[in-house]
């Protein structure tokens, strides 16, 4: 039997009771939840230098929310999650679509629209994208979701 991207998370759902989705994007990495919101929870999108801490941060997600040891507020800075301190922010929809398609097909099978909360990250000096004084550097990995604003290129032909 082949097996399918529905059908995995499927599977990952209920043996795990949630499925990440680790994706490259070519200067590191981001990966989202599926299945958050059966436990209450809204899902996560979260950007990391390398696979190992992103896997690792996402794993601690699901985890809290699973046990129902914990449930995220936006914008309420939370320093006792990680050995980090770190912020979730809200993601509008249309940020939410273009990220987490997957997500988006597997909800809407079920007649669900997912609400997706990004978990961002501190640069070194602990500072926040939103934040005097955050190390610009640190975008080039971490894209900053929860501005409403979309940004979309086109490509124009000289004549």
């Amino acid at each position: 039997m082949k097996r399918t991207p529905q059908g995995d998370i499927a599977l990952s759902i209920k043996t795990h009771g949630c499925a990440i989705f680790p994706v490259s994007t070519g200067s590191g990495y981001f990966a989202y939840t599926i299945g958050l919101s059966d436990h209450g929870s809204a899902e996560v999108i979260m950007y990391a230098r390398n696979l190992e801490t992103l896997m690792r941060m996402m794993s601690n997600v699901v985890g809290h929310v699973l046990i129902g040891k914990m449930s995220f507020e936006p914008d309420i800075p939370l320093d006792d999650f990680s050995n980090v301190t770190v912020v979730f922010k809200h993601v509008p929809e249309p940020k939410a679509r273009e990220r987490a398609a997957q997500a988006f097909y597997w909800f809407e099978s079920k007649g669900v629209v997912p609400n997706f909360l990004q978990l961002v990250l501190p640069d070194r000096s602990s500072c926040f994208p939103w934040e005097p004084g955050f190390d610009s550097e640190f975008m080039a990995y971490q894209e900053d979701l929860s501005s409403t604003i979309l940004i979309q290129t086109f490509e124009f032909q000289e004549d």
